[in-house]
C-alpha cells in the first residue's frame, strides 16, 4: 500500500474534483465537462497547487471513449502522468453514481463481473497507482435510485433498493479482487454518508431503521450481514441470496473507510406534521412524519465531523478517512467548514483513532447539484477554484486555507452558520410558543436566500413524494 494511506499525524489532506457521470432523465450529466475540468491540461497544476499529497481522480468506466468499452483511455494516461509528475498521488475513482458504458444495467447479473474486468485493466495500464475508490457512495446511489425514484432505474421499492445496493456491492468486490490480483496491496478506499437520525417519541422506531440503514453498503462489504443481521430478513430473497452469501464468505476487507460528511447529514424526524411546513412531510408505510436538518431545529444540535469519524471507527476498528468535505454558501462559512473538519480529524488522530485524510471536495465546483441532478438549469457551487468567471479558473480563499492545512499551519474555525442561533428554522418542542415567530415556527425565512440554499435532497422512504424529501444540503444558511 506504499505511504498513501499510512498513519500521519496530522492528517494527510487530500482533493478532487466533482466526477458524478450517469444520465437523469433526458440528460446526460457529466461534471467533468461542466465543470471544464476535462478540458484544461492546467488544473493538474492548480491541484498541485493546493499542497495535497493525493487526489481522489477519476478513471470513469464507459466516460469518453466511445469504442470498446467506452473509456477514454487516452485522456485518463494524461492526466494520471501529469499528477505524477507533480508529485501528487492518485487515488483512482471507477464509477461516480452511474453505471457504465452505454447500455449497462447494474441490475444484469452480469453487471459487476464486468465492472471488475474494467477495474483490472485499469490496475494493469497504470502501474503506479497504489489505491483506488471503485465505486462511490453505493448505497447513496441505492437509495436515489430504488426508494427514491430519482435516478435510474426510477424505483420507489425497498426491494428494487436492495438489488442495487447489493450490485453495487458485488462490483466493489469485484473490482477488489480484479486489483489485488494485478496489484498486490494495492489499498481500497469506500466511502458513504454515515449521518445519525434522531426522532421525536414518535419516530423513534423509524429513526433506529434509518441509523441501521446508513451502515448497510459498509456492513455487506465487511461480510457483517448474516442471518442475526437486521437487514437479513428484507434482503434475503431468493434472487439475493447468492450476492449475500458471496459478500458475506468474501468481504471485500476496505483498508480505508471514507466519511462524507454534509452539514445537513444528521436528521431529525417528527411525527407532528403540523409544526413543520408541507414540503418537509414524507410517508414511510403507515407513518407520515416531517424529515428536517438536524442542524435546523431548536434545542438540537447536530453532532458533525465528531460522531461521523467515532461512529465509523468504533462499529468497524478500520482507518477512516473524510473524503469529500464541501459547503456551498458564503466563503466564511465554507471556510469554517473546512476548518471543522480538520479539526475534528486532528482531535480524533491525537486520540488513537487512524484518520488517515481529510479531502477537499469538488476542487473546481460542481452544477446542478441543488436539484440532486434531476433539473439541469446551471446552478454553480465553487469549490477552491471558481470557474464561472470569464478565464481561468479562480483561486477562492478556502484554497488558501486548504494550503495552509496542508501545510500543518494551524488555524481555528469561525463559527459557522450552523453553529449560531439563526441556524434554527423549527421549534418543534415550543411550538404554541413560536408558531407565528417567522422561520424558527416552520415557515420560510425572508432573508432573500432560501433556507438551505444549494442541497442535495435524501428521499424519507419508499413511495416518498417531492414535498417528503430527505435533503442532504451542500448549502448556506
Amino acid at each position: 500500500m506504499g505511504g498513501l494511506i499510512e498513519a500521519a499525524q496530522p492528517p494527510a489532506i487530500w482533493a478532487g474534483p466533482e466526477c458524478a457521470h450517469l444520465t437523469v432523465g433526458a440528460w446526460a450529466c457529466d461534471q467533468l465537462a461542466l465543470t471544464g475540468h476535462d478540458r484544461r491540461d492546467g488544473d493538474i497544476d492548480r491541484l498541485a497547487d493546493l499542497a495535497v499529497t493525493a487526489v481522489r481522480y477519476p478513471v470513469v468506466w464507459g466516460r469518453g471513449g466511445g469504442r470498446g468499452d467506452g473509456t477514454d483511455w487516452a485522456w485518463a494516461e494524461d492526466r494520471l502522468e501529469r499528477l505524477e509528475a507533480a508529485g501528487v498521488a492518485p487515488i483512482v475513482g471507477l464509477l461516480h453514481h452511474g453505471s457504465g458504458p452505454a447500455g449497462e444495467d447494474p441490475l444484469d447479473p452480469g453487471w459487476p463481473d464486468r465492472f471488475g474486468a474494467f477495474a483490472g485493466e485499469v490496475a494493469r495500464r497504470f502501474p503506479h497507482v497504489t489505491a483506488f475508490l471503485p465505486v462511490n457512495e453505493p448505497l447513496t446511489t441505492a437509495r436515489f435510485g430504488g426508494l427514491y425514484g430519482w435516478w435510474p432505474p426510477y424505483a420507489r421499492d425497498p426491494a428494487a433498493f436492495g438489488a442495487l445496493l447489493l450490485a453495487h456491492c458485488r462490483a466493489i468486490a469485484a473490482a477488489a479482487r480484479a486489483i489485488r490480483a494485478e496489484r498486490p496491496g494495492a489499498a481500497i478506499i469506500v466511502n458513504e454518508d454515515v449521518g445519525r437520525t434522531i426522532g421525536s417519541p414518535g419516530c423513534r422506531a423509524v429513526a433506529r431503521r434509518h441509523n441501521e440503514r446508513r451502515w448497510l453498503g459498509f456492513d455487506l462489504l465487511t461480510g457483517r450481514v448474516d442471518a442475526a443481521h437486521p437487514a437479513w430478513r428484507p434482503l434475503a430473497t431468493p434472487a439475493n441470496l447468492r450476492a449475500l452469501d458471496e459478500l458475506r464468505l468474501d468481504p471485500v476487507d476496505p483498508d480505508v473507510l471514507g466519511v462524507d460528511h454534509y452539514v445537513t447529514s444528521d436528521r431529525y424526524l417528527d411525527n407532528r406534521l403540523a409544526r413543520f411546513p408541507a414540503w418537509t412531510h414524507a410517508v414511510e408505510g403507515t407513518l407520515r412524519y416531517a424529515d428536517v436538518e438536524l442542524v435546523r431545529v431548536g434545542g438540537r444540535e447536530a453532532a458533525g465531523f465528531d460522531a461521523a469519524i467515532a461512529d465509523t471507527w468504533s462499529r468497524y476498528g478500520l482507518p477512516v478517512a473524510l473524503t469529500e468535505v464541501q459547503l456551498a454558501g458564503e466563503p466564511e462559512d465554507q471556510v469554517s467548514w473546512w476548518l471543522e473538519a480538520v479539526a475534528s480529524a486532528g482531535a480524533a488522530a491525537a486520540a488513537g483513532i487512524p484518520v488517515r485524510a481529510v479531502t477537499a471536495w469538488a476542487v473546481f465546483g460542481a452544477y446542478d447539484w441543488a436539484s440532486v441532478l434531476r433539473d439541469p438549469s446551471g446552478a454553480y457551487e465553487a469549490g477552491c477554484y471558481d470557474v464561472s468567471i470569464d478565464g481561468p479558473p479562480a483561486p477562492t480563499v478556502l484554497a488558501g486555507v486548504v494550503r495552509a492545512s496542508a501545510a500543518g499551519a494551524a488555524a481555528a474555525a469561525g463559527t459557522g452558520w450552523w453553529r449560531r442561533p439563526d441556524r434554527v428554522l423549527y421549534r418543534p418542542d415550543a411550538w404554541r410558543l413560536s408558531r407565528s415567530s417567522g422561520p424558527a415556527g416552520g415557515s420560510r425565512p425572508s432573508s432573500g436566500r432560501s433556507p438551505a440554499g444549494p442541497h442535495r435532497v435524501r428521499g424519507a422512504g419508499a413511495g416518498t413524494s417531492r414535498g417528503g424529501t430527505r435533503t442532504r444540503f451542500r448549502g448556506s444558511a
